[in-house]
């Protein structure tokens, strides 16, 4: 697992949640896990409780070193029981209360996902429970419909691919990635929601190993490095955590600054979570089809700013996760649109400034990006659907 993932990306994550959790009105933190990482919870009249939920996901994930491929796994898993739960009680009489439906869902799909914590998230569910204003048949009915939805994820998660087991083979080659315990081999084997398979949008192979494209690539990374500005350091370092925690945050942000309904909120979250998860796919499959080295790995003494993630380079994740999620976030909030794709553009960039990454990681990566966007808004303003049939089938 990455290093990083408990230092800097948790630190990123919690920083800059606290200026989403200023509207939080109660906290706790885990018995034996103490001094680590604090879950938020909130009332229904501070908080929307997708976002409080949403936040709870990502602790939990960073606490247990979740690396970019399972967190985005993590958040889809949840954000698809909750959309499916509030799609599902839109056609019942008697308005469940949103916000139980909410906590059934995202309790169901957590206790699955984070079996070590179970008491705690139970605790997660109670704390938001008992603060709903709404009458108790209302409550208990939105709790029903939560957690049978979450039953159903859950017995989708357990066939979604996610337990397939690696051989054990790195292939050898002179400008092959060259490690142990790489991060996520068979994570490509995983469904995806709205992509029909992790290749509808095929990419070409990385420059031959020894081509001159390749040692023009080579020569970009030294270059680049050697006149690094203080500036482009402070670029590679604020876009360095996990993909799916950066565009999580942005869009919890958003959210609450737009005041978005229960059922909205749902909505954004499913989307881009949906678009970062299907990335994540895209990009591994093809990251151990192709098996590429990072810099460091083939640049005799070559250090990087930044800490090289444990597994092959092409494509970056970051690069494609980042537009991927920008464009559906665009179309949400039409307002930031040019903005988010300008952070996009950066992120992509910041991976060759950190030397984690060949550019051609980063440019063929952020084309990947903006087809899975597009593919993802396209569904998006489409019909409502469940992402998951009641029978455990995706649509």
């Amino acid at each position: 697992m990455l290093d990083s993932l408990s230092k800097n990306g948790k630190g990123f994550h919690i920083t800059k949640m606290l200026t989403v959790v200023l509207v939080l009105t109660s906290m706790f933190s885990f018995g034996q896990f103490s001094t680590g990482p604090t879950f938020f919870s909130a009332s229904a009249e501070s908080i929307n409780p997708v976002v409080s939920w949403n936040v709870f996901t990502g602790e939990l994930g960073v606490l247990h070193n979740h690396g970019p491929p399972d967190l985005a796994r993590d958040y889809v898993l949840v954000h698809v029981a909750i959309y499916d739960a509030l799609l599902l009680a839109n056609n019942m009489k008697g308005n469940p209360s949103q916000a139980a439906i909410v906590a059934g869902a995202a309790s169901e799909v957590l206790q699955h996902l984070f079996p070590e914590n179970v008491e705690q998230i139970i605790a997660m569910e109670s704390s938001e429970i008992a603060s709903l204003p709404e009458e108790k048949g209302k409550i208990n009915s939105g709790l029903n419909i939560g957690h049978n939805v979450g039953k159903k994820v859950v017995a989708y998660a357990k066939a979604d691919g996610y337990d397939t087991v690696w051989d054990g083979i790195i292939p050898p080659g002179p400008c092959n990635w060259t490690g142990v315990d790489p991060i996520g081999p068979t994570f490509g084997s995983v469904k995806t929601f709205v992509l029909t398979s992790w290749d509808e949008f095929p990419i070409l192979p990385p420059p031959e190993c020894g081509s001159e494209v390749d040692q023009a690539e080579i020569q970009l990374v030294v270059n680049t490095h050697n006149t690094l500005t203080t500036e482009q350091i402070a670029i590679a370092e604020r876009w360095e955590p996990i993909p799916a925690l950066i565009h999580n945050d942005q869009l919890n942000e958003r959210i609450l600054s737009h005041n978005l309904s229960i059922f909205d909120a749902a909505h954004a979250a499913v989307y881009v979570n949906v678009a970062s998860h299907d990335s994540m796919v895209a990009v591994w499959h093809s990251k151990y089809i192709f098996w590429t080295g990072r810099p460091f790995q083939l640049i005799s003494g070559f250090v990087s700013v930044i800490e090289t993630p444990n597994f092959p380079a092409y494509p970056s994740g970051h690069s494609t996760a980042a537009p991927a999620t920008a464009v559906v976030l665009g179309q949400l909030f039409p307002n930031d649109a040019e903005k988010l794709i300008d952070d996009a553009e950066e992120n992509a960039l910041s991976r060759l400034l950190g030397g984690v990454h060949w550019n051609v990681d980063d440019t063929v990566g952020y084309d990947l990006g903006l087809q899975i966007g597009n593919k993802v808004v396209e569904d998006m303003l489409g019909p409502p659907h469940p992402f998951i049939h009641p029978h455990g089938h995706t649509k």
